[in-house]
């Protein structure tokens, strides 16, 4: 249910029954009617009146909302698939790629593998 739709059945409700609590009993009484998720968010926020507390939980509620609806655009995008990068590309990503093969030293390529230059004499590099 809505906040809005709460709030239309929370009145109506309190018309019914004549609620004539303190002010602090019938924002306990509506906050206990809320959605967890929301109620948990509006009870950390300063209040005073019922109104605050209807207009926090609309703002959770549209805040909610939004992040599901991002969180979906995220699952929902495509992957970005490694074969499909140009390999001629010109991103920083692939010239740092570059660059780290490029400046290896010579003697880390052959270490550990010898020249066989005279078989009695192995050179190591």
């Amino acid at each position: 249910m809505s906040v809005k739709d709460y709030v239309m059945e929370f009145e109506m409700l309190s018309m019914r029954c004549e609620l004539n609590e303190p002010r602090e009993h019938t924002i306990t009484l509506f906050i206990g009617g809320l959605n967890k998720e929301i109620a948990d968010v509006v009870e950390l926020q300063p209040y005073v009146y019922l109104e605050d507390v209807i207009k926090l939980a609309s703002k959770v509620e549209k805040q909610r909302k939004r992040d599901k609806l991002n969180a979906s655009r995220v699952f929902n995008s495509k992957p970005v698939v490694a074969s499909s990068v140009n390999k001629g590309s010109t991103s920083k990503w692939n010239a740092q790629q570059n660059e780290v093969g490029a400046h290896r030293p010579q003697a880390e390529e052959t270490k550990g593998r010898e020249k066989h230059t005279d078989p009695q004499h192995p050179v190591r590099s």
